[in-house]
């Protein structure tokens, strides 16, 4: 194991999967560059991003892209260092002893995985319904008194946090983390649309804030504004 893979907690893995993902893009990026070249090519991707279908299509291959490349970085964490057991009953670690080299495991995980750690690990024992807090099956619980009754037990991570009286809690939750999405991916937009903004700036000979306006309005050569609606409705969807 190389000692870079100690210092970041992980070891990289490159699957032929993913070299081929990352050839393609290699080769679009290739190709987008030859276009941008020559001036036939040229006018016709430009008449494209001129309609906003074109566009908000575009945006959506976009999203899918940057979803496929952080799936396809893959690597496998290390276990946690156990220390050497001393004597061959293995009764317990010796005074002093040193910690064993870290061992990776097995499992392959990506960074998408990495980003999605709680729906990966906290995993119910059957299926529920949307903003349930009960399983979907009944079950053999004990009560408080020592008896036993069919019911619908707690859910181990879902609604949680809402206590005992969860029914009279989940509106209030339900409307609060809707608020709390909607805000992220509003904040979110916010940011793709200022960097957005600052890479058409470039190069064009005006002020920002004409260019943010330009944007805003709609009046630019490229349907921006298409591509800023379908990024909204996509943020606003995944958060």
């Amino acid at each position: 194991m190389s000692a870079s893979s100690v210092i970041l907690g992980f070891q990289p893995v490159l699957l032929w999967t993913d070299a081929l993902l990352f050839l393609l893009v290699a080769l679009a990026l290739l190709a987008g560059m030859r276009a941008r070249a020559q001036a036939p090519l040229r006018a016709a991707w430009r008449k494209v991003g001129r309609r906003p279908t074109g566009m908000a299509a575009a945006t959506v291959l976009l999203a899918f892209l940057v979803v496929g490349l952080v799936d396809s970085l893959h690597y496998r964490p290390l276990l946690p260092a156990l220390e050497r057991v001393a004597g061959a009953d293995g009764g317990g670690p010796a005074s002093g002893a040193a910690p064993a080299a870290p061992v990776v495991s097995t499992e392959v995980l990506s960074a998408l995985d990495a980003l999605l750690a709680p729906l990966r690990l906290r995993t119910e024992k059957t299926y529920s319904a949307p903003f349930a807090w009960t399983l979907y099956q009944r079950e053999t619980v004990e009560t408080a008194d020592g008896g036993q009754v069919r019911d619908y037990p707690r859910l181990a991570y879902g609604a949680a946090h809402l206590g005992a009286d969860a029914a009279a809690a989940r509106g209030g939750d339900v409307a609060l983390r809707l608020v709390s999405a909607l805000a992220q991916a509003a904040l979110a937009w916010l940011v793709a649309f200022l960097v957005l903004a600052s890479l058409v700036w470039r190069g064009s000979g005006l002020r920002w804030g004409e260019v943010a306006r330009a944007m805003l309005a709609g009046r630019t050569v490229l349907a921006w504004r298409a591509a800023r609606v379908t990024l909204a409705v996509l943020l606003a969807v995944a958060a």
